[in-house]
């Protein structure tokens, strides 16, 4: 099934651009390079290339605009299914199990008209996956998820009230400050070094993302199927992942000069 969803990207994409599509909507590190993977390490972008719960709210807030007429029953259908099928495919992944159960909760709050805060939506999750498997509370991959979670929701409302932004950039650098603020700590004393400019380098790249990660994950799942979708999209990706390898690979020397080691 993996092979299915990553082919596409490389029918038309060139060789290292598809790896990095296949990283990042997919979370199939496989196909890169070992320089790729250290520069991607050294910029502090080493979390766009791995399976997060940003592919599961992508997917889930793309098919609920077709859904959205039809009702919450709809929407919280489409939102399990999404989980399900993330689940079934990439199996007990942390960050996966964790916004699957985010998503459905999300979605049975929104159904049942409550107004349950999100901060206890994720201690609720992580609870219920810490009882599950508890040998989750000393995975790195749990950590981070949560840590980043647990930052935005904590954080960034704060720095909307404070500095009131309204342009995307602005949003885009608080959020990625937000999650950044607790999830620095865990990496620098996990791998004992990590970039200063890493702030920096994400908010800069952070406007591509989300665009590159929606138009693969409709690639993927249309690309086999029809090819001239497949050939369209895979033009506006190539657009997408070659001005992003292009700033990645801009920033790495800057990178390694900069380097905090503990």
């Amino acid at each position: 099934m993996i092979d299915y969803l990553v082919r596409p990207f490389f029918q038309y994409l060139p060789t290292d651009l598809g790896a990095i599509a296949a990283a990042m909507i997919w979370g199939q590190k496989q196909y890169l390079t070992s320089q790729q993977y250290q520069v991607w390490q050294t910029t502090g972008l080493l979390h766009l290339l791995v399976l997060s719960g940003q592919n599961i709210t992508l997917l889930v807030n793309f098919l609920q605009i077709f859904t959205k007429r039809l009702g919450l029953k709809w929407q919280l259908l489409i939102t399990i299914l999404v989980a399900i099928f993330y689940l079934v495919i990439f199996g007990t992944e942390a960050p996966i199990v964790r916004a699957s159960v985010m998503a459905i909760l999300s979605s049975l709050v929104i159904f049942e008209q409550t107004t349950t805060p999100p901060l206890y939506l994720l201690l609720l999750t992580a609870s219920l996956m810490v009882i599950v498997k508890p040998e989750w509370l000393t995975s790195l991959s749990f950590q981070l998820s949560f840590a980043a979670t647990l930052g935005i929701l904590v954080f960034y409302p704060y720095f909307q009230a404070r500095f009131k932004f309204k342009s995307a950039l602005s949003k885009m650098f608080f959020v990625s400050l937000s999650a950044q603020l607790l999830t620095t700590p865990l990496l620098l004393v996990t791998f004992r070094e990590i970039s200063v400019l890493a702030l920096f380098i994400n908010t800069l790249v952070a406007l591509l993302v989300e665009p590159i990660m929606l138009v693969g994950i409709i690639t993927s799942l249309a690309g086999n199927w029809i090819d001239i979708i497949n050939m369209a999209l895979s033009l506006i990706l190539f657009g997408l992942l070659g001005i992003l390898n292009w700033l990645v690979n801009v920033c790495y020397p800057l990178s390694l000069l900069m380097q905090l080691r503990i």
